[in-house]
């Protein structure tokens, strides 16, 4: 089955060694003693030696990963060779020994049940694991064993330096580099569902509080925060003003596990409450700075929380909801954020640890009340480390903000860019015009974006390829993309493109569809256009039936996901808690459909599926028709009563400029494409639909539109 996809195993042990696989300008980081040589073979020189003389692909028998040579040199012999495997642990056991390209022998680790490694057609060793994991493994009782890669030889070390690792491959004293590469599962893997991991390196863990200091000890001087129009920080000034308000908080009687309320439309204020808190194992709680005063009164009733920092605009509605708020640029505030005064404040009385929550983001309730997402110190790191990898982060990236810092997607840059002492550049206002000249002026290296913004950025006409020659990378998502658009965008702009598939309950992007994937679509009949990708490395998906079991490749199922960085829980609402985490398994409430890679396509909302006749439509999938009618826009669908079927599907649509779309044409076009069930049996055309503060379509109001 293809139900379960997995690109690396869920850290289990903090301490644990990994295997990283770098591809290209993913995943490059540091390997740590993931390989060691064993000693006292003979016969080899080098791991390129060991692993053969195979040219660059990916693997095709299940395993956590190959070790391979980037190419052979020319007129090398074309025998291949292995590698000696020993145990760490000092038991002294071989799992490999010299035997041709055979099986392990009597005294290695046995086959059945525990480690072994076959050598890959074309003489690359790999290590295979029946459960995916490496290296780490324990068979019954017995003692845990790391395996450790042996360079048989004159007794001589492979070195696995940092700085070789860091540049995707491996050196032995001046010996060919050598690359570790992603292994892709099996057919026979997948069908007994997994894909294998190819991934399991030891992320962060450490506190928020030391990623900033050791960012600004790394690059004091850089700048840290850009506010368009605003002023701009560097690392030591932000980590200063950080401890400087963590000290004011804790006089105003701030402690662990207490949450402070920030309420701005953009600025300083976001980042200053997001790392203040941090300092005193606090949680930020971010309110939308468009939310109404009624919703914020219920936000800040569930909240809790002990203090409000705001900007002018956002202030009202905190007070009138009783809450005692500091106001940003107020001379109260900037005397909260310059060098304490000891008779007004009073230190942490303790560090935080990586376990406390940090950050608790309301979700955007799209379907429903919002919930208070609660993720801790750990999680954003975490989530710091593997977005950096995963998106090619360079030495220095140059990261745009154009959405609200409120939102997880630009709120958990706040983070991810301690992990390098990368720059945040923060556009509060969206505009195409505005965002070409920062882009331009700031050498913008990364961003990201909502379709419906790229779509005005592309339609403005002062858009020019030549102002974004500094950018590399363009994510988007947090919205459906028309598969006009994603083509439209690869033709015209000049970067790579990324699609991130992500929930506020998962610390933000757990799939991603990448630069080479959007190359290597081949047009507008590719199957995989408009698919959110496979899972990250360390990040595993399972897709569920309703009625349990994985769905077959093709078949919608319910994305669940496990990985190292998903939420602890739903603030003060442990039933719904329960209800979405499961034996570590985050049910997401997104239907999908895999091909046999790996690849989701996203089917809707398991809240959204229409009953009708017994039979389940899945709006995402008429929607995708409907958007590919030449006259339509966009379109949103959702299931109304109906006295005989249950449920029929009712779509709403907004045509395209100066298009006149026949609703019968349209509804007859998803009858054609998919079947009669699936037309709707009524097309609504609207200007505009209900959305979120972010631009998301709001479906439980979408009935109000039939009023």
């Amino acid at each position: 089955m293809c139900g379960s996809i997995r690109r690396g195993a869920a850290e289990r042990r903090d301490d644990r060694l990994g295997l990283l696989a770098a591809a290209g300008r993913r995943d490059r980081d540091h390997l740590p003693r993931a390989l060691e040589p064993a000693e006292g073979a003979a016969g080899e020189r080098s791991l390129g030696e060991a692993a053969g003389r195979a040219r660059s692909g990916r693997a095709g028998l299940r395993g956590v990963a190959a070790i391979q040579r980037a190419g052979p040199r020319p007129g090398a012999p074309s025998r291949h060779r292995h590698a000696a495997w020993r145990c760490e642990s000092g038991c002294g056991r071989q799992a490999l020994r010299p035997r041709g390209l055979g099986q392990p022998r009597s005294g290695g680790v046995p086959r059945s049940g525990s480690l072994h490694h076959r050598p890959l057609q074309g003489g690359r060793v790999q290590a295979v694991h029946p459960q995916g994991r490496h290296p780490a493994v324990r068979r019954g009782g017995s003692p845990l064993h790391r395996l450790v890669a042996g360079a048989p030889g004159d007794g001589g070390r492979d070195v696995l330096s940092a700085r070789a690792l860091r540049a995707g491959g491996v050196r032995r004293r001046g010996a060919r580099r050598h690359r570790l590469r992603v292994a892709r599962a099996s057919p026979r893997a997948r069908r007994a569902g997994r894909l294998a991991p190819a991934y399991s390196a030891g992320l962060p863990v450490s506190p928020v509080p030391r990623l900033l200091r050791d960012a600004a000890a790394k690059a004091p001087q850089r700048p840290a925060v850009v506010i368009d129009g605003g002023p701009t920080l560097r690392y030591a000034e932000l980590l200063a003003r950080s401890e400087n308000l963590a000290a004011w908080l804790a006089g105003r009687g701030v402690r662990r596990g207490d949450r402070v309320v920030v309420r701005a439309a953009g600025g300083v204020v976001h980042f200053d409450a997001c790392l203040a808190v941090a300092h005193l194992g606090a949680a930020c709680v971010p309110v939308p700075a468009t939310m109404a005063e009624a919703a914020v009164a219920r936000l800040v009733e569930d909240a809790r929380p002990a203090l409000g920092l705001s900007d002018a605009g956002g202030a009202t509605a905190l007070r009138r909801s009783g809450l005692e708020t500091l106001v940003a640029d107020s001379a109260d505030y900037r005397a909260a954020v310059s060098p304490r005064q000891p008779d007004t404040t009073q230190a942490p009385s303790s560090p935080p640890a990586p376990g406390d929550t940090v950050l608790i983001s309301y979700t955007s309730g799209t379907t429903g009340d919002p919930k208070g997402v609660c993720l801790s110190q750990a999680t954003v790191a975490r989530n710091a480390a593997m977005t950096e990898r995963d998106q090619g982060f360079g030495t220095h990236e140059v990261y745009l903000s154009a959405t609200p810092l409120y939102h997880a997607s630009a709120g958990l840059r706040i983070f991810t860019m301690l992990h390098g002492a990368h720059t945040h550049v923060v556009l509060p206002r969206f505009s195409p015009e505005g965002w070409l000249r920062v882009v331009e002026n700031k050498r913008v290296t990364s961003t990201i974006a909502v379709p419906t913004q790229i779509q005005r950025i592309l339609d403005h006409p002062e858009y020019d390829p030549a102002r974004l020659k500094s950018l590399r990378l363009l994510v988007y998502g947090a919205g459906p993309s028309t598969r006009s658009l994603i083509l439209r965008m690869r033709r015209e702009l000049p970067c790579g493109l990324y699609h991130g598939y992500g929930l506020t309950e998962s610390c933000a992007v757990v799939c991603g569809f990448d630069a080479a994937d959007h190359q290597a679509l081949t047009g507008p009949d590719d199957p995989r256009l408009g698919s959110v990708g496979r899972p990250l490395p360390g990040v595993e998906v399972r897709l569920r039936r309703p009625v349990g079991g994985d769905a077959a490749a093709g078949e919608v199922g319910e994305i669940l996901i496990r990985a190292p960085k998903l939420m602890s829980g739903y603030w003060g609402n442990p039933a719904a808690t329960a209800e979405a985490l499961s034996d570590g398994w985050l049910r997401t409430g997104d239907l999908a459909t895999a091909d046999g890679d790996g690849y989701l396509t996203l089917a809707g909302r398991s809240k959204d599926v229409i009953i009708s006749g017994g039979v389940n439509l899945h709006p995402a999938q008429i929607e995708r028709v409907l958007v590919g009618h030449p006259g339509v826009a966009e379109a949103a669908v959702f299931g109304v009563s109906h006295p005989e079927w249950g449920e029929v599907p009712v779509a709403a649509v907004r045509p395209e400029p100066n298009a006149d779309p026949p609703a019968d044409e349209l509804a007859n076009l998803v009858g054609d494409e998919l079947d009669r069930r699936s037309r709707p049996r009524r097309v609504v055309f609207v200007e505009d639909f209900p959305r979120t503060a972010t631009g998301k379509i709001r479906r439980s109001d979408l009935p109000l539109l039939l009023d």
